[in-house]
């Protein structure tokens, strides 16, 4: 397979992952006492709930694998901040994985796996 094509389908899987995620529902009254048509999301949670009436669904991000380098590679999502002083985005924005390789801004040595 030439190098073209490889790249190609290497960005697609990594482009197209933002339908990807995990849900589920629950019936009866929302938690926390939200109503019908309210909207939340936990602090520190990369998800997204949904009040309905007589139940709610909430969504989260689904598993993604990138293949990396583990001695100069390493990845986290928003809701794995790698410093406490990154401000965290609302889904799914937050489910996106952040790809950090020695040389980038923000490199931390210590995320390295190897």
């Amino acid at each position: 397979m030439n190098t073209l094509v490889v790249k190609l389908l290497v960005a697609f899987a990594f482009f197209g992952y933002s339908t990807d995620g995990a849900a589920f529902m629950t019936i009866g009254e929302c938690p926390n006492g939200h109503k019908p048509g309210d909207a939340w999301s936990e602090e520190g949670q990369c998800e997204r709930c949904d009040c309905m009436e007589n139940w709610y669904a909430c969504y989260s991000c689904g598993v993604y694998a990138i293949a990396l380098d583990p001695l100069s590679c390493y990845h986290y999502r928003e809701d794995q901040k790698a410093y406490p002083e990154e401000d965290q985005k609302a889904y799914p924005e937050c489910c996106k994985p952040i790809i950090k390789c020695r040389g980038d801004e923000g490199f931390n040595e210590t995320m390295l796996l190897g």
